[in-house]
């Protein structure tokens, strides 16, 4: 495989991620990691931008609704990690 996508089961598009996907690249994506997060052209039918963008402290909400993974080098590497980290925030209560 050359991809992975992990999509949240209460994901709601509202509008087509074509231009995020390497259908049209010669080359492939220049990433190995994507994800979705609110920015103030984000557009959800719930909130305003300013509403949803950031948290209530002014960090921007990272939402990794979507997850989009190339087959590479560092695929596993970063999986392992991005486990343990998740397992380490679960384990001190700071989720």
């Amino acid at each position: 495989f050359q991809y992975i996508v992990t999509i949240d089961s209460d994901m709601l598009f509202c509008k087509s991620l074509e231009r995020f996907l390497p259908f049209n690249q010669t080359n492939g994506p220049e990433w190995d990691y994507a994800f979705t997060v609110y920015d103030r052209e984000h557009e959800v039918p719930w909130g305003s931008n300013e509403e949803v963008a950031k948290t209530k402290n002014g960090h921007v909400r990272l939402n990794a609704g979507v997850q989009l993974f190339k087959n590479s080098g560092t695929l596993v590497p970063f999986l392992t990690h991005y486990l343990e980290t998740i397992q380490y925030v679960l384990r001190w209560g700071h989720a």
